[in-house]
């Protein structure tokens, strides 16, 4: 978790040793060295897609931003992979409120950017 007093900008950060799988194991990513970026724009963090630098998501009080230029269909796991929620967003940027949504380790995914940023 990110606190207020880290300096907006990009980190680099290292994930090592990932696995993970959806419960029903139609998915599944394994990585034994990843180096990511971490965009910090304000109070919470994510990892930012290399790929795709045209799909941002971030909280901002209690609400979960996600922008990008398609129409697509979002969904967001928890971090073993169970799906919490699945909406339709069209192009620009969507607010979801996340006050009823446990947690604190987000998977993110856009169906058409084929974006999955993990969210703090």
């Amino acid at each position: 978790m990110v606190d207020e007093n880290l300096t907006k900008g990009t980190y680099e950060s290292t994930i090592t040793n990932l696995n993970f799988m959806t419960t029903d194991a139609a998915y599944k990513i394994s990585e034994d060295l990843l180096t990511v970026p971490i965009n910090v724009e304000q109070y919470g963090a994510s990892i930012e897609n290399i790929d795709n630098a045209k799909f941002h998501a971030y909280f901002i009080n209690k609400m979960l931003k996600i922008e990008s230029a398609q129409v697509e269909m979002i969904t967001i796991y928890s971090a073993i992979g169970v799906q919490l929620y699945f909406t339709k967003k069209n192009a620009g940027a969507i607010e979801i409120p996340f006050s009823s949504i446990s947690g604190s380790v987000y998977i993110i995914k856009g169906s058409k950017s084929g974006t999955i940023k993990v969210m703090k």
